[in-house]
């Protein structure tokens, strides 16, 4: 197939404003910031709850861990640690989002901090318009989304942008998806791609779906990193989308394949790694282990810094847990815990906890509540090394976090831990 002769902006142009149309087929600025909280005895003047199942009776232990995820994000001091407060806080409203719990997420997003607020009110709109199309929430987020757009500056304005359109994407406003898409910076744009492979509806024959095929293809072929990833990420939604249709899905794989040609290995470990949960999802194991499996090969065959062969081998473990393998999973947990324990040295304090967060969730993957909860304390006094609360807050959410995601629920003994710890939260950041 010929390639278009057109500039990248031009190509993208192509792609976003015939992509949004596709998708339509499917288918006030808050006034105070959020209080400043400095310690817990801040906190708790402030009436702030820790999140813990105690403080809430009778609520759900994954909201539990997610709020309490947010709420020692929120410790973190505005100045002069904005930057990694307001990241924390997104974090977390993510993992709600992505654990579809929206309600707990549309609680806290108001309260975020800085230019990332903006791109939580989106990301919350854009998954209200997936569940409650109708749901009035929707427009004012996408208000306030758009009043801390006007007031950010270079690639954060873009982002929240992004997150915006791919809300009126959702919810099949084409016309002021691609007004907005035309302003925004090329990096981001390929996004629109993700929504329409993942979200879209649409019924494609097979003249149109030979027609989006060659604009990824483009889009891949143009050399731009970001393009070459959104493209990718968009053909793993169209992987998912077409898994019972042989002939379309065996040419979307051939094009993920023919495309990371040129991209980091670790990219294709993480494509391998969604396709292989796509599969098991469908109850299709013996796809799920052979991109398991092709995941650790990649790995094993190439060089890493421990901090990332680390948590690489937990999640490929956890993908062959889920594809019934257990025995590649304990043989992936079992390297992982290796490497980390003759190279842990290599590995700087900040990271070990992130390290062997995933490999915690492998074993809770493989039904080893003890063997989890023994790495998860691990992981718990490896965020304790640094001097500092910043990088201590930061790996105790993320940990929270982590928790909540694979399903684990800590005892008593555990919870009292993340307590303590968030107690000793403090100067010096």
């Amino acid at each position: 197939m010929r390639r278009p002769h057109c500039s990248i902006r031009e190509l993208v142009g192509r792609v976003v404003v015939a992509g949004i149309a596709a998708a339509a087929m499917a288918a006030t600025n808050r006034s105070a910031a959020a209080p400043q909280v400095e310690d817990v005895a801040a906190a708790a003047a402030e009436g702030i709850s820790t999140g813990m199942p105690e403080d809430r009776a009778g609520s759900n232990p994954q909201d539990d861990l997610l709020r309490f995820a947010f709420e020692v994000a929120s410790l973190i001091p505005r100045e002069p640690h904005l930057k990694d407060r307001s990241r924390a806080q997104e974090a977390a409203v993510l993992a709600m989002l992505a654990a579809g719990r929206i309600d707990l997420a549309t609680d806290l997003v108001e309260r975020m901090d800085g230019w990332r607020r903006g791109t939580g009110f989106a990301e919350v709109a854009f998954a209200l318009a997936g569940e409650r199309p109708d749901d009035p929430r929707i427009r004012r987020y996408l208000v306030l989304a758009s009043n801390l757009s006007d007031t950010a500056k270079d690639w954060r304005k873009d982002r929240i942008r992004m997150a915006i359109a791919r809300v009126h994407a959702r919810l099949g406003e084409s016309a002021e998806a691609a007004r907005i898409a035309r302003s925004i910076a090329i990096e981001e744009v390929g996004k629109i791609d993700v929504v329409r492979a993942r979200h879209g509806s649409e019924v494609l024959d097979d003249e149109a779906f030979a027609a989006r095929q060659a604009e990824l293809a483009a889009a891949v072929a143009s050399g731009n990193f970001d393009l070459v990833r959104s493209a990718l990420a968009a053909q793993v939604g169209f992987f998912e989308r077409y898994r019972a249709d042989d002939v379309r899905r065996l040419a979307v794989e051939r094009a993920i394949r023919e495309g990371w040609v040129k991209v980091p290995h670790s990219i294709r470990i993480d494509l391998l790694l969604e396709m292989s949960a796509i599969a098991a999802a469908a109850g299709d194991a013996k796809a799920a282990q052979r991109f398991a499996a092709e995941a650790r090969s990649i790995l094993d065959a190439n060089r890493w810094i421990a901090e990332s062969e680390v948590p690489m081998l937990g999640r490929i473990a956890t993908a062959f847990a889920n594809a019934g393998a257990d025995e590649a999973a304990r043989a992936a947990i079992e390297r992982a815990e290796e490497v980390h324990g003759t190279r842990l040295q290599e590995i700087y304090d900040i990271y070990r906890a992130g390290a062997l967060r995933p490999v915690a969730e492998a074993w809770v993957a493989v039904g080893d509540a003890d063997r989890a909860r023994a790495m998860y304390l691990r992981a718990l006094a490896s965020g304790m090394e640094n001097p500092n609360a910043r990088p201590r807050a930061i790996d105790l959410a993320a940990t929270a976090r982590s928790m909540a995601a694979s399903g684990f629920q800590p005892d008593a003994e555990l919870l009292e831990e993340m307590r303590a710890i968030r107690t000793r939260l403090g100067d010096p950041w």
